[in-house]
């Protein structure tokens, strides 16, 4: 694929035309995207953009903290397009974002709609792909400056990105009805209601949407086959790095002590005896919603490591028409959730996210190994509190460190160990159990297709952290121009990687498929996956190579090993395989994980410790803690 330099190396891709584009709902609602089209990567094709369609009512004054609400029919034209008439072109829930800057508002509860003009005559209803963003709960953005359309649109399917609050603002609770938490969940599914009632009117096919996500959208996509509450809402799912069984998901504390004291350290005094539920919530109602993204990182007990407590959590016990009516985890292994065809899967090196806190001097390799076993071996692989540490936590954490490292200390020269380590505890070996848990509990009736993605692109995720942006660019120029690579990390397929195949971020004035292997990569995914959105198989409809994506619940081999298609932009073909040491690793991890299911069955009642007040950390810089 030939790209000249000037269309990849300015803003041209993203040209705006103004035909005007009008969809009408039932003669109540109207949406006018004021001509807002844009181009598919190849094809070149037309797709019609609308932008940050409200599907809630905005969370703003006494609605922070509650359901989303659903807005009433009111005959009102909205604004859609990319222009100066719509402000929520580029909506972002208030949030500190991964480099630590303040962004975003209330009035968030958006969703974009992207239709391909396909140019065909008496075009049936298209299928639709709900995309759901990561960002570990308490960051991130459907925002076509991260997820533009073009690569996916040059396959016949309309894309929708969903906006849902995150941090603080989504998952403070009580653990009842004044203060539910896991807003995020009822946010993505009041926005797959609106999808169900309103997506045929721009062309799309209600029977046919599939759920997607990466990271915390791909435990999303998880939490909302768990839940009787999403059931009915789509028909396929697509986890990418997000299985629900991982280190990250892990609670130690009551979620509700997390809120009593994030509160009384914001300035709302919970736990006088006169102090009532409801006027906890009128102090938090009152505070600007910048101080809560201000102190999403407040119970961090080592820099960007965790526990983060800004997460979905088991709501069975008070909250009224709860997500979960029984946890999570006991749903999936019991087989009591929404059976639908699934893709899952991983990339190669997942965990070299993971080192750029250390790379860029946040986190200190020999700290880390100097304290393994006492401490941040147990916060790291269990995301268990420095203050709950029990011993089964030490042991364990020490043979976890014996298996990757040996001998050899956590250091910048044992980088590759820890890659492999961090991308196992946290995705990698939990993918290997929920895959288990989908094949045993469908009877072979709904097929799980398992995927690795390992293609090293131009751009990977380390870079944006670790690279300032002229060395960046300058990359990126040397590569395009000669195919050499330069100021490369060497850490592999990172988290998220695969993203920049499928998406076009707006923010980057250059398309993100700079040499002809990017290009294979992201026709190979996209197909496999455009195939199965609209057919629940991988491997029928768009021509793909010889390769046969086996799903898993056909017992590739007869060892059951749950072997994945591997994709990338290098070899011939993709295959079915298994590498023997990610065997081992994953084998591994569904042990751990199946000790801490059975062994881990209570949560603390103990009052929550920030990093200043760990004895552990008393040495530290007080700018660190």
């Amino acid at each position: 694929m030939e790209f000249g330099f000037i269309g990849i190396f300015c803003l041209g891709f993203f040209t705006q035309i103004t035909l005007g584009k009008i969809v009408q709902i039932d003669n109540d609602v109207t949406y006018d995207n004021g001509g807002t089209q844009w181009f598919s990567t190849f094809k070149k094709r037309p797709i019609d953009a609308f932008l940050g369609i409200p599907y809630a009512v905005p969370p703003i004054g006494d609605l922070r903290f509650t359901f989303p609400q659903k807005i009433a029919p009111n005959g009102q034209r909205y604004y859609v397009g990319n222009n100066a008439s719509n402000p929520f072109t580029d909506s972002i829930c208030s949030q500190m974002d991964f480099h630590e800057v303040i962004t975003g508002q209330e009035d968030c509860l958006h969703l974009h709609v992207y239709v391909p003009e396909t140019g065909k005559v008496n075009q049936t209803s298209l299928p639709v792909m709900v995309w759901i963003h990561g960002g570990g709960f308490f960051a991130g953005s459907a925002s076509p400056s991260f997820y533009g359309p073009e690569h996916l649109l040059d396959h016949d399917i309309i894309l929708v990105s969903i906006n849902y609050r995150v941090g603080p603002l989504s998952f403070l609770t009580l653990e009842n009805d004044e203060l539910p938490g896991n807003l995020a969940l009822r946010d993505q599914i009041l926005a797959l209601e609106w999808i169900q009632e309103n997506i045929k009117y721009f062309g799309g096919d209600p029977d046919k949407v599939t759920i997607a996500g990466e990271s915390a959208g791909g435990m999303s996509v998880m939490y909302l086959l768990m839940t009787h509450l999403a059931k009915g809402l789509y028909s396929k799912g697509i986890i990418q790095s997000g299985p629900l069984i991982s280190s990250y998901n892990y609670w130690d504390k009551n979620p509700s002590l997390y809120t009593k004291r994030f509160a009384k350290d914001i300035g709302c005094n919970y736990g006088n005896t006169s102090n009532t539920d409801k006027e906890l919530l009128d102090c938090l109602r009152k505070i600007d919603h910048k101080t809560f993204a201000e102190n999403t990182k407040h119970f961090l007990q080592y820099p960007f490591v965790g526990p983060n407590v800004w997460k979905p959590y088991f709501d069975g016990h008070n909250v009224s028409n709860a997500i979960f009516h029984e946890h999570p985890e006991n749903l999936l292994r019991s087989g009591n959730y929404n059976k639908v065809p699934v893709i899952i899967g991983t990339n190669a090196d997942e965990g070299a996210l993971n080192m750029v806190g250390y790379l860029d001097g946040r986190g200190d390799f020999a700290e880390v190994d100097s304290k393994w076993r006492k401490a941040l071996g147990p916060l790291i692989l269990f995301h268990r509190s420095i203050d709950e540490t029990t011993n089964w936590d030490k042991e364990m954490s020490q043979t976890v460190k014996d298996l990757y490292f040996g001998h050899e200390e956590i250091s910048k020269d044992t980088l590759k160990q820890f890659i492999k380590l961090s991308g196992d505890h946290m995705f990698f070996g939990g993918t290997e159990v929920v895959v288990r848990e989908l094949v045993k509990h469908s009877q072979g009736e709904v097929p799980t297709y398992r995927y690795m993605y390992s293609h090293v692109g131009s751009i990977t995720t380390v870079d944006l952290f670790l690279l300032n942006p002229f060395i960046f660019l300058g990359k990126l120029a040397i590569e395009y121009f000669t195919g050499w690579k330069v100021a490369d990390s060497g850490m592999g397929t990172c988290h998220a990687d695969e993203l920049f195949v499928m998406f076009q971020p707006h923010k980057l004035p250059f398309s993100t498929l700079l040499s002809a292997k990017d290009v294979l990569a992201s026709e190979r995914l996209l197909k496999y996956l455009v195939n199965f959105i609209s057919s629940g198989d991988p491997n029928q409809g768009y021509s793909i190579e010889s390769a046969h994506w086996e799903p898993a619940t056909k017992g590739f081999s007869s060892d059951t090993s749950y072997e994945y298609f591997e994709i990338d932009g290098d070899e011939p073909n993709p295959e079915m395989k298994y590498d023997h040491e990610m065997k081992v690793r994953a084998e591994f991890w569904s042990n751990i994980h199946d000790q801490i299911y059975t062994r881990f069955k209570y949560l603390s009642g103990s009052q929550p410790k920030t990093m200043a007040e760990l004895p552990i950390f008393s040495k530290r810089p007080k700018e660190d803690l």
